[in-house]
């Protein structure tokens, strides 16, 4: 990390050029014109730069001024920064114009490397943060010194883990339920995995042997709801003994408990499998029946237009029959007038 000099204000223009960077074997320019030439418009271009993977910059004001801190994105020797300045005035290493942000640079951390012995063996890193020295073991370096190193099983990561096959079981059990009574009451596909993943935690396991062979060895049970349970007392005790065949019952790549659920799994989720297949009949049958609805809703319409019709018809008949009722009324009652007035006059 390095500092510049102070200034006044971080809007006082400083000068115009180009800043070169290189650190970690990689480097990146940024051109400074009358329109970022300012301290913070500088910090700010450095931090925009599209290829700029190695140094952050940012201002801080203390009682020199404003100041441009340079911070390297990586630690360790190899990642210092080199910082330099093509100044527009001709002159890159006076006090002048663009040149002032060089010229008053001063480091402020250096890199270095992190050093140490494991064993009486001599070790160099670029951070304190070191994973590749022990396997399976992470150093955090806090300060110089000496500490002796103890490396032993962490069981308790097993039994979060066991803890939480457990919760994520009857989480999965929970939504298969809600699922089965409501949009997918009857569907045999939620049965059929909730039956085919238990089935799984009561199988024998033969990438275990000699004894721990079944999941309920180690404290998982189901209780008369079909939950699942686990007895940490139980998985303590047996894996404080076996820890190497716990390991194998699950992790065994023929038959252990992972690659069985693994492919169980995929049985189901792969793009070839029974949801995505069963996903397809389902909307093949609801094609077949939206077909069926379209051709029923033209049957109705035209059952609709010809009763529609026939209506129209015998309305029309009616009509006719009610006037020729009418008109042969009168002609009845012009018949029986004449017939009075006949008799009548004999």
């Amino acid at each position: 990390k390095s500092g510049s000099r102070g200034f006044a204000s971080d809007s006082q223009a400083i000068g115009a050029g180009r800043l070169n960077f290189t650190a970690g074997g990689k480097n990146f320019s940024v051109d400074i014109n009358s329109e970022n030439n300012t301290l913070a418009k500088i910090r700010d271009a450095i931090n925009a730069q599209a290829n700029n993977s190695i140094v952050q910059a940012s201002i801080i004001k203390v009682d020199q001024g404003y100041k441009l801190i340079l911070t390297a994105r990586q630690s360790g020797a190899a990642n210092q920064i080199v910082f330099s300045v093509t100044d527009n005035d001709g002159n890159s290493t006076d006090n002048a114009g663009l040149s002032k942000l060089v010229s008053g640079m001063q480091e402020i951390d250096r890199a270095l490397d992190a050093r140490l012995m494991v064993d009486g063996l001599a070790a160099t890193r670029s951070s304190n943060k070191i994973s590749d020295v022990i396997a399976g073991v992470s150093l955090d370096l806090k300060k110089p010194g000496t500490a002796t190193l103890t490396v032993a099983e962490n069981l308790t990561v097993a039994k979060a883990s066991i803890e939480k096959l457990v919760s994520s079981y009857n989480s999965l059990a929970s939504t298969l339920d809600v699922q089965a009574g409501r949009h997918l009451s009857g569907e045999n596909t939620l049965l059929n995995i909730q039956t085919s993943i238990r089935d799984l935690f009561s199988r024998r396991y033969n990438g275990s042997p000699n004894g721990v062979n079944y999941l309920f060895q180690l404290g998982l049970h189901f209780d008369r709801k079909g939950t699942l349970g686990f007895d940490s007392k139980v998985f303590d005790k047996v894996i404080a003994d076996n820890a190497d065949k716990v390991q194998s019952l699950f992790t065994d790549t023929k038959n252990g408990f992972i690659a069985s659920l693994e492919n169980a799994i995929k049985r189901y989720t792969n793009s070839d499998g029974i949801i995505i297949n069963r996903t397809k009949g389902l909307d093949k049958e609801k094609t077949i029946i939206d077909n069926d609805i379209g051709r029923l809703e033209l049957r109705l319409k035209s059952t609709e237009a010809r009763l529609r019709k026939q209506f129209t018809d015998l309305d029309v008949l009616v009509s006719r029959l009610k006037t020729t009722s009418s008109f042969l009324t009168r002609q009845f009652q012009i018949l029986n007038q004449s017939t009075d007035t006949r008799r009548n006059f004999n």
